[in-house]
């Protein structure tokens, strides 16, 4: 059980490590990673273009028929609002300055690697 754990995590760090590398090669700055505040986690904040972009970062082993595209559960997308309201309050922000974004990082049909999604402005 503890092995599938620590598993599930560094599957997660290495698609959360693709999705920095991909903003980072796209003009995006990382401003933070893994970002806690209060009971709430946001996997990146990053910012461009006078925007801050708070980014849920989904990676999947298999192409699942509940979650396609961009789709994220309500309850994330519930705690990625509070995260973001906590924050922008915190550092004096602008809600038209925020964008909450999401990467899907899921396996390539054709099996040659994954493939990378970003979803911009899901909510």
């Amino acid at each position: 059980m503890r092995e599938n754990i620590i598993e599930n995590k560094i599957f997660g760090q290495r698609g959360e490590f693709a999705a920095r590398r991909y903003l980072e090669k796209n003009g995006y700055k990382i401003l933070k990673t893994n970002y806690r505040i209060n009971h709430q986690e946001v996997d990146i904040i990053a910012g461009r273009n006078q925007k801050i972009i708070f980014v849920e970062v989904k990676t999947r082993r298999a192409i699942n028929y509940i979650y396609r595209d961009n789709q994220i559960s309500p309850s994330q997308l519930r705690s990625l609002r509070r995260a973001t309201l906590r924050y922008a309050s915190k550092n004096r922000l602008s809600l038209e300055n925020i964008s909450l974004d999401l990467i899907n990082i899921l396996p390539d049909p054709k099996g040659r690697g994954a493939v990378l999604k970003h979803y911009k402005n899901i909510g």
